[in-house]
């Protein structure tokens, strides 16, 4: 149960907080939210997009590193992209 609850945590936890940058602020938090409301809204995670299994390593690698994903166009409000875009 121990293993899930950290796995879990990783899935949600900030770029600035992979990197241990100090100092991070309330953005971290907002990114977080962020990805927890497009997790609750697509019904799943959305790193990767293309729903590739990533092993826990290259998944923090991707959040760091690469753009993030944005919900379908085509499948939410205008509102709720724009939310999630400016986060």
């Amino acid at each position: 149960m121990i293993c899930i609850l950290i796995f879990i945590f990783l899935l949600i936890l900030q770029p600035e907080r992979i990197q241990a940058v100090r100092g991070y602020a309330i953005q971290s938090d907002s990114w977080s939210l962020g990805i927890t409301l497009m997790e609750l809204a697509m019904g799943k995670f959305p790193f990767p997009p293309d729903g590739k299994p990533l092993a826990q390593l290259e998944l923090l690698e991707y959040i760091v590193h690469e753009v993030l994903p944005l919900p379908p166009k085509d499948e939410f409000s205008v509102e709720f992209i724009d939310f999630i875009e400016k986060w």
